[in-house]
C-alpha cells in the first residue's frame, strides 16, 4: 500500500481489504504487522477480520488471534476474501486510560502488514496475490469540516465549463452551511418487486459538510400546526455541488430520498422528501435541488451505528418528547386494537402448521413495544398440562412419556440443513412455574443441600446424603436438575444417571473443584421446550432448562437453569440464574416479563450464538420511550466442523390417531411451563446489530427467507352444519 495507515485518534480504525480475492489458499497461518507509536496496553492496535468464499456472505467480525485462524479450515479450491479491521484502543484498565475521540500524538503509524498463507494450486497455476486497499480513516464522532484545498485553478480553463465547475465547487465550500449528513440506503432483501419499492432501510454513514441554502433565505422558524402534528416552514430547498457530493461520498454518489440532515444553525432536523441532479450551464449537470421536509422517525429505518442515532436524537426535543403522554392518552381513548384473520381448523389451508393439539389455548394477547406491536396471540403450553384430561398421552417419534408432556404444535418443516447453509431461529417466550397438577398449585420441590462426590471425563456425580434427592429419569417434568453453586458449575442440567438415592450424575465442564461446597444447594427443575426437530441422534433442538422463578417476598426456588442446544451430537449448555455473573449481568427471567431469543448457527463459518433480548419501554417512564431491545444473555462460540442432518418424512398412517397425515419428523414443540410465540427459523444467521430490528416484527417482511413463520394465530373453528334436504 503506498499510503500511509495512520491512526490520529483513539476510536477511529480502517479496513484492509484486497482487490480481488485470493486463490489456492490452503491454510492461514499468521501475519506480520510493524507499527510505530504504540504503547500497550495504554495506546495500542485491535485487530478484526471476516472472510467469506463468494464476497456477498461474511463471518461475523472476530478477534485476530492464533487460534481463530489456525482453526478455519479452507478449500484450495474455492475463492478466499478476507478483510481486516485495525482500530486505535486504549484498555480501560490500563492507567492511564484514553477514551475514545483522544487525539493521538504521536500518531499510531503502520508500517508493514503481510499475511502468512499457505497456497495449494492443484492446477499448477500460481497462487493469485491481490494488491491490498485501505479505507480512509473512520470513526463514530463527527469531525468539524475543515477542507479548504480548493481545486479552483484560473489557469486551467479549457472550457467555460471547467471554470464554472470549479466556481461551483468553490462557492459551496466557502459559503455553504456546514450540517451534520446522513447517508440512508435501502437494504437489498427489504425489496418488494410488486410494488416496486425498498421497505428496510439502513443509516449507513454519517459526514459533517457543507450545503448552499438559495439566497440564504431559511424558512421562517414559526411552526404549522395540522393534523400530523407540527411542521416545520415549507418549502425548503437546498443545493449541493455535485463533484463536491462526490468528494465526500465517492464517485458517482447522489443525495437520496430520506437521507437525514442537522442543521446546527437553526438546531434542526430534515429528511430529503425528493432530488434531482439540475443541469444549468450549457446544460451540464452541476449541482443537486433538494426538497426538505421535517424529519420524523422511521421504524423501518434501522442505525449501523447506535451512537450517532443518540447523537442525533439529543441535538432537539421532538412533538414526542413535549406532549407524549397527551398523544399517548388520545390515542389510547380513539383506538382499537386490531385483529388479524385467523386460520381455518383444516390443517391443509394452514401454511406453516400441520397439527395443533385441540386443548391447546391461544392466547389473543397485544404486545405493546413503544406502538409497536410485537405479536396478537400466545401459545399457552403450561395451560396444557391441567387442561388435559387424559392420564397418558402418546407422542411421536415412538416414545411413551407423561401426560405433561405432549406434542402441542407440529410445522409442516421438517429438519435439514447442509454444509453450506446457515440457521437462525427466534422466538419470544415468557416462563411459568410449574403446576402440581394432583393439586393444581405450585408446588416447588424442596432445596438439598449437595456436594461433589466425584468426576469423570464430561461428567460430575453430586450426592445429597443424608436426605434423598427424590430424582428419577422419567421424562419431562422429571429427569431434570438445577444447582445452585459457584459461578462455573451453577445451572440447569439433564440427569445422565442415579446410583442411588443419594447420588446423581450430570455433565460437567471439566473446570478446577471449588474449595467447599458448603453452600450448594440442588433441585428439581423442568425443560421448557422452544423447538425440536431432534430424532435419533440427528437434528436441531432448544431447550431451556429451569427449576423457578421466585414471587415477590419468597425464595422458594434456587433459581438458575441453562439454555440446551443439540445440534446431533453436539451439545452445548448456556447457564444463566443466581451466581451466574456476565458483562451483562445476572439473567433471571421474571414471571411477567417477555423475552426475545435469537439462536444462530453456521456450517460455512462454523460459528454459533445464542442472544436473549428484553424489552426496555416503559410507557410510564418518560426517559424509556423506544422499542430498543436490551442484550441480558449472550452465547458465542465456534465449531470443529459441519454438522447436518437430513431427517426424511415419516407420514401418520394411522387413521385413529390424531396425528393421522402428519410428519412424525417434522419441526414441532412440546408441551412445558412456557408461553411462546413468533416462532421463526429463518436460512441466514442474523447481525446481532439486526436482532432487535427483527424480533421487533410482527409481520415478517423477508418471508422468502424464511422456513417457518408461525405467529400463533388463533384457529378459527365453526360449527358444522349438515346438508338440509
Amino acid at each position: 500500500m503506498a499510503e500511509v495507515i495512520s491512526f490520529s485518534s483513539i476510536g477511529n480504525y480502517r479496513i484492509i481489504s484486497y482487490s480481488e480475492p485470493l486463490t489456492c489458499v490452503k491454510q492461514f497461518r499468521g501475519w506480520i504487522i510493524e507499527t510505530t507509536g504504540e504503547n500497550p496496553p495504554d495506546i495500542s492496535l485491535f485487530l478484526e477480520y471476516r472472510w467469506g468464499i463468494n464476497g456477498i456472505n461474511w463471518s461475523l467480525w472476530s478477534p485476530l488471534t492464533e487460534e481463530s485462524i489456525q482453526s478455519l479450515v479452507l478449500d484450495p479450491a474455492n475463492k478466499f476474501y478476507v478483510e481486516f479491521r485495525m482500530t486505535a484502543y486504549s484498555d480501560e484498565n490500563s492507567s492511564p486510560y484514553f477514551p475514545p475521540g483522544t487525539g493521538l500524538s504521536p500518531e499510531i503509524i503502520v508500517e508493514r502488514f503481510e499475511l502468512d498463507m499457505v497456497f495449494d494450486c492443484n492446477d499448477g497455476g500460481l497462487p493469485r496475490r491481490p494488491a491490498p486497499l485501505c479505507s480512509r480513516e473512520l470513526t463514530n464522532f463527527p469531525v468539524v469540516f475543515s477542507d479548504c484545498n480548493f481545486t479552483f485553478n484560473p489557469y486551467d480553463v479549457n472550457r467555460g465549463i471547467n471554470i464554472y465547475q470549479d466556481l461551483s465547487n468553490l462557492v459551496n465550500n466557502v459559503f455553504g452551511h456546514e450540517v451534520i449528513y446522513y447517508s440512508v440506503q435501502p437494504q437489498g432483501r427489504g425489496k418488494d418487486v410488486v410494488l416496486k419499492e425498498y421497505t428496510l432501510f439502513d443509516v449507513v454513514d454519517e459526514k459533517c459538510m457543507k450545503i448552499m441554502v438559495p439566497n440564504n433565505t431559511f424558512p421562517d422558524a414559526k411552526i404549522n400546526f395540522d393534523s400530523f402534528g407540527l411542521q416545520f416552514e415549507t418549502p425548503f430547498e437546498i443545493h449541493i455541488d455535485r463533484r463536491y457530493f462526490e468528494s465526500i461520498f465517492g464517485k458517482g454518489s447522489q443525495p437520496r430520498k430520506r437521507d437525514i440532515i442537522f442543521f446546527p444553525l437553526t438546531n434542526r432536523i430534515y429528511r430529503i422528501e425528493s432530488t434531482y441532479l439540475f443541469r444549468d450551464f450549457n446544460n451540464y449537470p452541476v449541482y443537486f435541488k433538494c426538497q426538505l421536509v421535517k424529519y420524523e422517525i422511521q421504524k423501518n429505518t434501522n442505525w449501523n451505528d447506535p451512537a450517532a442515532e443518540a447523537a442525533l436524537h439529543d441535538y432537539t426535543v421532538n412533538t414526542k418528547d413535549l406532549f407524549g403522554k397527551e398523544v399517548e392518552d388520545q390515542e389510547t381513548k380513539l383506538t382499537k386494537p386490531q385483529q388479524y384473520v385467523t386460520t381455518s381448523q383444516r390443517r391443509f389451508e394452514d401454511p406453516t402448521r400441520s397439527y395443533i393439539h385441540k386443548l391447546l389455548p391461544i392466547i389473543e394477547y397485544d404486545l405493546n413495544n413503544n406502538w409497536t406491536i410485537v405479536f396478537n396471540a400466545y401459545y399457552d403450553l403450561a395451560r396444557l398440562f391441567v387442561d388435559d384430561p387424559n392420564t397418558v398421552t402418546p407422542t411421536s417419534p415412538p416414545q411413551v412419556s407423561k401426560d405433561e408432556e405432549k406434542d402441542a404444535v407440529r410445522w409442516k418443516s421438517r429438519p435439514v440443513i447442509t454444509e453450506s447453509e446457515e440457521r437462525s431461529f427466534t422466538c419470544w417466550f415468557r416462563v411459568q412455574n410449574y403446576i402440581d397438577k394432583s393439586k393444581l398449585v405450585f408446588r416447588p420441590a424442596p432445596k438439598v443441600s449437595v456436594n461433589i462426590l466425584s468426576t469423570g471425563p464430561g461428567t460430575i456425580t453430586y450426592s445429597t446424603a443424608p436426605i434423598p434427592h427424590d430424582l428419577s429419569l422419567a421424562p419431562n417434568p422429571e429427569g431434570y436438575v438445577s444447582i445452585l453453586g459457584d459461578g462455573i458449575r451453577s445451572g440447569g442440567f439433564e440427569v445422565l444417571s442415579i446410583p442411588d438415592q443419594y447420588t446423581f450424575v450430570v455433565k460437567d465442564n471439566g473446570a478446577p473443584l471449588p474449595g467447599t461446597t458448603a453452600t450448594w444447594k440442588m433441585q428439581k427443575a423442568q425443560l421448557r421446550n422452544l423447538i425440536n426437530g431432534h430424532y435419533n441422534g440427528s437434528g436441531l433442538r432448544i431447550d431451556m432448562i429451569w427449576s423457578g422463578t421466585n414471587e415477590t417476598g419468597k425464595t422458594n426456588y434456587v433459581e438458575t437453569g441453562s439454555f440446551r442446544i443439540k445440534i446431533n451430537n453436539l451439545e452445548i449448555y448456556s447457564p444463566f440464574g443466581k451466581n451466574i455473573s456476565s458483562v451483562l449481568g445476572q439473567f433471571i427471567p421474571g414471571l411477567e416479563d417477555w423475552y426475545g431469543l435469537v439462536f444462530n448457527f453456521s456450517n460455512v463459518f462454523k460459528q454459533y450464538s445464542l442472544n436473549v433480548w428484553m424489552m426496555t419501554y416503559d410507557p410510564n417512564n418518560p426517559m424509556a420511550q423506544t422499542s430498543d431491545l436490551s442484550l441480558v444473555h449472550s452465547l458465542v462460540g465456534s465449531l470443529s466442523q459441519s454438522y447436518t442432518f437430513d431427517i426424511p418424512e415419516v407420514i401418520e398412517t394411522d387413521y385413529d390417531s390424531e396425528f393421522y397425515g402428519t410428519n412424525n419428523y417434522s419441526y414441532k414443540v412440546s408441551s412445558s411451563p412456557l408461553l411462546l410465540t413468533n416462532i421463526r427459523l429463518f436460512q441466514n444467521m442474523i447481525e446481532e446489530s439486526k436482532q432487535s430490528t427483527i424480533l421487533n416484527q410482527n409481520v415478517v417482511g423477508d418471508s422468502q427467507l424464511a422456513i417457518i413463520i408461525d405467529n400463533a394465530k388463533p384457529v378459527l373453528r365453526l360449527a358444522k352444519i349438515a346438508r338440509n334436504r
